[in-house]
């Protein structure tokens, strides 16, 4: 009998494989990768995938433009050096990203288990396409 996961379950797997998706996604030809606010080097195992906005807000949890990789202690021990984070991802998309992610994370989202098998699936293919 095979046993049918539940939605929580299917949550789990899609962070584990986003944060694959977003440390590869980052990483140079050599595996390392830079800590998105310290600059600490580390492995694509030994980095973290960090959250501008915590991962409570469904409605960025998924979102490229509210990830960059972490090393441990600035996203655990030092609880993701937020202003940081967010100062230089208004560097990258402006000023007014700032406003546009404070919107965002009150949008209402709710996924399914089909929605979070088809993102695992997209996050898979890009890390493969990038392999090659």
């Amino acid at each position: 009998m095979i046993k049918e996961h539940n939605l929580s379950w299917w949550k789990k797997k899609a962070d584990e494989e986003f944060s694959k998706y977003i440390r590869n996604k980052y990483a140079d030809k050599n595996g390392l990768v830079k800590c998105y606010t310290c600059k600490h080097y580390g492995t694509i195992k030994t980095m973290q995938n960090g959250h501008c906005l915590p991962r409570q807000y469904l409605s960025t949890r998924f979102s490229d433009k509210n990830c960059r990789p972490q090393c441990y202690a600035c996203n655990m021990l030092y609880g993701g050096m937020v202003v940081i984070f967010l100062n230089k991802l208004c560097e990258e998309y402006g000023e007014e990203f700032r406003y546009e992610l404070e919107k965002e994370k009150y949008v209402i989202t709710q996924y399914t288990i089909k929605d979070y098998q088809e993102m695992i699936e997209k996050w898979k293919s890009v890390d493969k396409k990038e392999e090659k």
